[in-house]
């Protein structure tokens, strides 16, 4: 959208430079992968590049939540180890033979 004089350019300015510093945080993996890609929901509204609900809005989507969803039930799964209480049962029941 166009501003006032300078305005744009200010915004992309600060935009690559939010841009070059994820891409070196990916790089270099100062942090790790999925805490630098969450880094514009804090950097865009900081810089004042979007404002925060319109970068959230980007992230927050019903499919996007489901799937984040998923991923969380699955790491406490595997973190309390039902995944291999679940094989072992499996194998109980059914045996080793095909």
């Amino acid at each position: 959208l166009p501003g006032p004089a300078g305005t744009q350019s200010a915004a992309v300015g600060r935009t690559a430079w939010s841009i070059a510093v994820m891409g070196g945080f990916w790089a270099f993996e100062l942090l790790p992968i999925a805490v630098t890609a969450l880094l514009p929901l804090f950097l865009f509204p900081l810089l004042g590049i979007m404002p925060a609900q319109a970068v959230s809005q980007s992230y927050f989507q019903d499919k996007n939540v489901l799937f984040f969803g998923g991923l969380v039930v699955a790491a406490a799964l595997e973190c309390v180890r039902a995944h291999e209480r679940i094989a072992l049962t499996t194998l109980l029941l059914f045996g080793t033979r095909p």
